[in-house]
């Protein structure tokens, strides 16, 4: 109900001003409204990426867990140079190592920090 009052406002407000105005303020205005629709649009296509590198980060965290537990069980005497749990092994560091290269292209918070990083501060405090 709120979007279709916010949209019949922002229809009214636009149909007004180019009556009362012409039609280049008119275009101004409408031409602000589609900016702040697309800021408001890469403002929830980055918290959705945000999301999803979270997600990912969570099943990397996850498959280190098993990772750990299955060499804890390859350890014990009676599963000690078991072929079977070995190669579950090996596949299992496979898969993290393949879950942090996809967690390291989704990362967006660590590009950031390296590009404020590279910026030399404008004001030098001297002791």
């Amino acid at each position: 109900m709120n979007r279709f009052v916010l949209l019949a406002s922002v229809l009214t407000n636009g149909i007004l001003i180019m009556a009362v105005m012409g039609v280049m303020p008119f275009l101004l205005f409408l031409l602000t409204v589609v900016c702040m629709g697309l800021v408001w649009y890469t403002r929830r296509l980055l918290q959705q990426l945000h999301r999803v590198g979270d997600d990912i980060e969570s099943v990397n965290l996850l498959v280190g867990g098993f990772i750990a537990h299955v060499e804890s069980i390859h350890e014990l005497e009676m599963f000690y140079g078991d072929e079977t749990l070995q190669g579950l092994i090996n596949h299992s560091k496979q898969t993290s190592s393949q879950l942090d290269e996809i967690l390291e292209r989704y990362d967006i918070e660590q590009e950031d920090l390296s590009d404020e990083e590279e910026e030399e501060p404008i004001f030098h405090q001297s002791s």
